[in-house]
Order: C-alpha cells, then structure tokens, then sequence
C-alpha cells in the first residue's frame, strides 16, 4: 500500500518495505488499544476486588512492621547459649525471608491499585484480554491472563511492563 496516498499501489522503495510498514502500523494500533482498555468487569465485581486488595494491602503492612520491629528487637543478650543464639538468629532469618516475600506480594497488590486508577485492572499487561473472573477471585492481583502467565513462568514472556 502506497503511504502517501493510502492506495495499493506500489511505492518506490521496494517490495521490501510494504510488508515491514504494515505490520509496524498494525502493532502501533495494538499498543495504542492496549494501554487504555476499559475494565469490563461490572462495577460491583471491581468494588469487591478492590476492597480485597486494599485489605490485603493493610494486612501485609502491618505484617511487615511488626517484622521490622521484632528485627530491632536486641536479644537476651548474655543469658543466651549458642544453640539459643543459633535458633534466634535462624528465626531472624526466616522471619526476614518471609518479609521479603510479603513485599514482594505487597507491590504486586499496590501495582494492581495502580492499573483500577488507570482503568486497565482486570485487562493482562502484556496481550490487554481480559483475565478471567476465577484468575482474578483467587489473585486479585494478577496482572497475566493465565496464557501470559504460563509464558512468563517459562521464561517466553516479552518485558512489556
């Protein structure tokens, strides 16, 4: 198809170059209708997940700074043994690992918050369909539609985020 005039003719640059300016507008046309798809979850179904993910949000906060506080927390000090101090310190630990993961979790939930403030909650960040209605009743937070999802757990997913 001819740019300039919109006809099917061919253009002087070659056989080429049609092919590659009409797969590049389609994909412009793609992107365009993939950052702002409306939400077609009903209103009442979106209020639901959004109070869901908010309490989950206020959950995993005040989860987190009581790790925070109990990390500060000095030990017994001199009244410990070695192997008090071994599980102490291994409690630490593991309770600093499952707060990495509640943050993990928490910024997957404040993302989800982001995307009802655009609109785009409920659609998949990278392909825009919507997810479905079970996917989002177990993870509200989810940001894939399960093909997308299952591409990204495989290492086959393209960053679009």
């Amino acid at each position: 198809m001819d740019e300039a005039s919109g006809s099917g003719a061919s253009s002087t640059n070659g056989a080429g170059a049609r092919p590659r300016l009409l797969i590049s507008s389609r994909r412009q046309g793609l992107a365009d209708t993939k950052q702002t798809p409306p939400t077609s979850l009903p209103a009442k179904l979106a209020t639901q997940f959004r109070e869901q993910l908010e309490a989950k949000r206020d959950e995993l906060r005040e989860l987190y700074q009581q790790d925070v506080e109990l990390g500060l927390r000095p030990s017994d000090g001199g009244m410990e043994d070695e192997v008090d101090r071994a599980n102490n310190a291994y409690s630490r630990e593991l309770t600093f690992a499952i707060s990495d993961g509640e943050r993990a979790l928490l910024d997957q939930i404040e993302a989800a918050l982001v995307r009802f403030e655009r609109g785009t909650f409920g659609r998949c960040t990278s392909c825009g369909i919507q997810i479905s209605r079970e996917r989002l009743s177990a993870l509200p937070w989810a940001r894939h539609c399960m093909s997308c999802q299952e591409l990204e757990e495989r290492g086959q997913l393209p960053d679009h985020d």
